[in-house]
């Protein structure tokens, strides 16, 4: 099966209506649910095969099947069985805006839990009132005595370790991303629609990816061109399918088995040029990093590459003999053994994973908007492309 996720997982945005009248609404989704699951419009003229719900925080598990409306035999909204949404919605204190992932764990089995910060919570946080609809899954970690007295919050960069789209790449941040929501919070009107925000030295976009989040139009200049790719990945998703790249991850899961044997010899090389002062791989760690850059190199898709070439820039660090502590050192300098083997294709794997939730997370909060924002990226310096704007078009 395609792993990617559109085929293992929805993100469902709740709606007031959802609220109001107690349904998890399933439109768009009807291909998710397998055909026999679908019954007549009532229970008397025919059931659907039933599917088990597990709620997360529910005691039970749900067994329901979809109904057809009456009139034009189409699928049905919602579940049949309904009862269930208004006490997972009071248990985990749900809200309009909030995301619900439905996960499938076999063809009739499915798995229902809040989908915050990128991963499960069994509870949710009671988040304080001065938070914004409009954020994309906000912090879920309380600020600090000190972050309290000074009006922000976590202004260093530790918090975007576990945040979707800010967790891609282990860069040291100017600021994290809740700073940059309280900034918008004191000086962005609520609604964003036509408001531009500029970042003329947008390092690895966290101003970017929060404008977007609120509804914004994002500029942004990077002259490091890595930061610049990072940049360009992040605010350039929300245009792209996810499909291509959930077809790159179901190759390289299954080439991953395939690699491990040592039998396969890559076709790139390391860089001329590159020294370190102690090999920066392993040799057959180096190997596994090589035949990467051979499947990365061969793909078409644009963005699919620039996308898996920022994921190997991720991870690289994580099987080298090299450590950051916080800076960059060698690993036998930290006090660290070096790294002779690792499962390289594994590790690309769980990143590029984590990348494809947080693309399909963002596409979805996207969605609420009634307009699409837009977003542009420059990979050369401010101070030298600013006269591609136009004089006035930039708010904040």
């Amino acid at each position: 099966m395609n792993r990617s996720v559109q085929n293992r997982k929805r993100l469902i945005t709740i709606t007031e209506g959802n609220l109001r009248n107690h349904h998890l609404y399933i439109t768009g989704h009807h291909d998710f649910f397998p055909e026999e699951c679908y019954g007549q419009s009532s229970i008397k003229k025919g059931a659907g095969r039933e599917l088990t719900l597990v709620v997360e925080g529910l005691p039970n598990t749900v067994e329901t099947d979809i109904a057809r409306d009456g009139g034009n035999g189409h699928p049905r909204n919602f579940f049949r069985k309904r009862t269930w949404v208004s006490k997972f919605f009071e248990k985990h204190q749900l809200r309009e805006g909030d995301v619900i992932a439905i996960e499938r764990l076999d063809s009739f089995t499915y798995r229902v839990y809040p989908f915050k910060n990128g991963y499960q919570e069994g509870n949710a946080t009671k988040r304080p009132e001065k938070e914004k609809q409009t954020t994309l899954l906000p912090t879920m970690i309380e600020p600090a005595e000190e972050d309290a007295r000074t009006g922000f919050g976590d202004t260093a960069f530790t918090r975007n370790r576990q945040e979707p789209l800010h967790r891609w790449v282990p860069w040291i941040a100017g600021f994290s991303a809740g700073f940059v929501q309280e900034v918008f919070d004191a000086g962005v009107s609520a609604d964003a629609n036509g408001v531009t925000v500029l970042d003329p030295f947008a390092g690895v976009g966290t101003t970017l990816v929060e404008g977007l989040r609120r509804g914004c139009n994002v500029v942004g200049f990077e002259i490091n061109p890595y930061a610049a790719l990072a940049c360009e990945v992040k605010i350039s998703c929300i245009r792209q399918k996810l499909r291509p790249l959930g077809e790159a991850l179901n190759d390289v899961e299954n080439l991953s088995s395939r690699m491990s044997d040592g039998s396969r010899e890559p076709k790139s090389r390391p860089p001329d040029m590159f020294r370190s002062r102690i090999p920066f791989f392993s040799p057959a760690v180096e190997r596994d990093v090589l035949l990467l850059q051979d499947f990365i190199a061969v793909q078409k898709d644009h963005f699919v590459k620039k996308a898996l070439n920022l994921t190997l820039g991720a991870v690289m660090v994580a099987f080298s003999n090299y450590s950051y502590e916080p800076s960059l050192s060698t690993r036998p300098a930290a006090g660290k053994p070096l790294i002779e083997r690792a499962d390289v294709w594994g590790i690309f794997r769980d990143k590029l994973r984590e990348i494809e939730e947080d693309m399909s997370l963002l596409q979805q909060h996207l969605k609420r908007f009634k307009y699409k924002p837009t977003a542009r990226m420059y990979q050369e310096s401010y101070l030298k492309g600013a006269d591609v704007l136009e004089s006035g078009t930039v708010d904040v």
